[in-house]
C-alpha cells in the first residue's frame, strides 16, 4: 500500500507540474515562472495541508523522496518548456490543444492529491473526518489556486466545469471508506470517479450557477430574438 501511494503522489505532482508549466506557456513567462507556478502547482496543496496537520516544517522541507519528486518535477518543467520552443511556442499554446491539456492533467492531479491528502491525514487523526475531507480537498485544488492567484486570474476552481464539487465528493467518500476492509478498491473508486466528472464537465460544458452567464445567456437570445423580428419585417 505504501508504494501505492508513493505512485499516487509521484503522478499527482507530475501532472500538475505539466498543468502550471501549460498555464505558464499561455502567460508567456520565463522559464523562472514557468518554474514556480509548476512547482506551486504541485507543492503548494501540499505545503497547506501539512502546516494544517501541524507538520511543521512541511515535508518538502525536510523528507529527500519530497526533494527528490521535487527534482523530478523541476526536469519536467523544463522539458515541456523546452518542447513548446522546438514545436514552436504559438502553435503549441492553441487554445484547443491547451485547454485539453489543462483539463486532463489537471483532473488527473486533482484525483490523485485528494485521496493523498485524506491519507496524510489518516496519519495524524483518522477520527476526525471533517480534518480528512479538508485536507483531500485543500490538497487537490490548493495549488491551483496558488497558481492562479500568481498569474492574476480568478482561481479555476471558483469558475469553470463544476471542479470544487468532485474534489468535495471524491474526500468525503474516500474520508468513510478508506478504514474499511477493500482499501485499495476504494481508493481506485474514488480517483475514477473524480476523473471522470472532470473530464465530462469539460466535454459537455458543464458549470454551476453563475449569475454572470445567466445574463449573458439571456441578452444573446434577446439579441437574436430581436435580429429574426428585423428580419421578418
Amino acid at each position: 500500500m505504501k508504494a501505492f501511494l508513493t505512485v499516487i503522489e509521484y503522478v499527482g505532482a507530475i501532472a500538475f507540474t505539466i498543468t502550471g508549466t501549460i498555464v505558464a506557456l499561455r502567460k508567456k513567462t520565463d522559464f523562472v515562472g514557468a518554474l514556480i507556478l509548476a512547482l506551486f502547482t504541485a507543492f503548494g496543496g501540499g505545503f497547506i495541508r501539512d502546516l494544517t496537520l501541524g507538520i511543521n516544517p512541511p515535508h518538502l522541507l525536510f523528507d529527500k523522496n519530497y526533494q527528490l519528486l521535487a527534482l523530478v518535477c523541476i526536469i519536467i518543467c523544463f522539458a515541456v518548456y523546452h518542447s513548446a520552443f522546438s514545436l514552436k511556442i504559438n502553435q503549441f499554446i492553441t487554445r484547443h490543444k491547451h485547454d485539453f491539456m489543462l483539463e486532463f492533467t489537471d483532473a488527473i492531479g486533482l484525483a490523485f492529491f485528494c485521496v493523498f491528502g485524506v491519507e496524510t491525514a489518516m496519519g495524524v487523526n483518522p477520527d476526525n473526518k471533517v480534518l480528512l475531507i479538508f485536507c483531500g480537498v485543500i490538497t487537490g485544488v490548493g495549488g491551483g489556486i496558488l497558481r492562479d492567484v500568481c498569474v492574476q486570474e480568478i482561481p479555476f476552481i471558483f469558475t469553470r466545469h463544476i471542479y470544487f464539487v468532485p474534489a468535495l465528493l471524491g474526500s468525503i467518500l474516500y474520508s468513510f471508506t478508506c478504514t474499511l476492509k477493500y482499501r485499495l478498491v476504494f481508493m481506485i473508486i474514488t480517483v475514477v470517479l473524480i476523473i471522470g466528472a472532470r473530464v465530462l464537465a469539460f466535454i459537455f460544458r458543464w458549470n454551476l450557477p453563475n449569475v454572470a452567464r445567466h445574463h449573458e445567456a439571456n441578452a444573446k437570445k434577446l439579441e437574436s430574438s430581436k435580429e429574426k423580428q428585423q428580419e421578418n419585417n
